[in-house]
């Protein structure tokens, strides 16, 4: 009997939304340490992006370059029209195409604020530091790419966004160490 792998979810911010062609563009994926305390280690989980994209734009007679999801769920949200591997900065960047109308609209009220990689984790392990500290790393292995409402870098705040006419605006949403720092009522 086969261990299946646990899940992996790892939410970037929307950088960018051209409001007339329905592009979003953004991070997916980036060696920094996320939310659950863990980096993606980018030369390992690279190859599995390139990988993962080239089977789907294969089987897309060429359309696309990678699914696209609305939080994790069923809802087929649209495609990835282009992956983008930064190795200097070790970070993986996407410009996706939003074709359902509801998900669409989510992306433009920023209910939507950020991309989050959906997968397995193909290995973790823990890499030492200076002065005897862990740091807790991963290859991830992906199977798609959600639009999600909550990312994991707390320092996302703007977006910005292309109109129709070609002029554009940053968008500020609230961060979640903002949303954490704020007393309930």
């Amino acid at each position: 009997m086969s261990k299946s792998k646990p899940v992996l979810n790892l939410f970037v911010p929307l950088t960018k939304v051209d409001e007339e062609n329905r592009l979003v563009y953004g991070q997916v994926a980036a060696e920094v340490v996320d939310r659950a305390g863990e980096t993606m280690d980018y030369a390992s989980s690279k190859v599995n992006f390139q990988k993962w994209s080239d089977e789907v734009h294969a089987a897309s007679g060429g359309m696309s370059k990678g699914n696209l999801r609305g939080m994790h769920g069923k809802v087929a949200a649209g495609k990835l029209v282009d992956l983008a591997y930064d190795d200097e900065n070790l970070v993986i960047e996407c410009c996706s195409k939003v074709v359902d109308d509801n998900e669409w609209q989510k992306v433009l009220e920023g209910v939507y604020t950020g991309f989050s990689m959906g997968g397995r984790y193909e290995k973790r392990w823990d890499m030492e530091k200076a002065a005897g500290s862990k740091e807790k790393r991963y290859t991830a292995l992906p199977s798609e790419v959600s639009l999600v409402d909550v990312p994991c870098i707390p320092t996302a705040k703007f977006y910005e966004v292309i109109k129709s006419d070609g002029t554009s605006e940053m968008r500020k949403f609230a961060s979640v160490q903002d949303e954490a720092d704020e007393p309930l009522a």
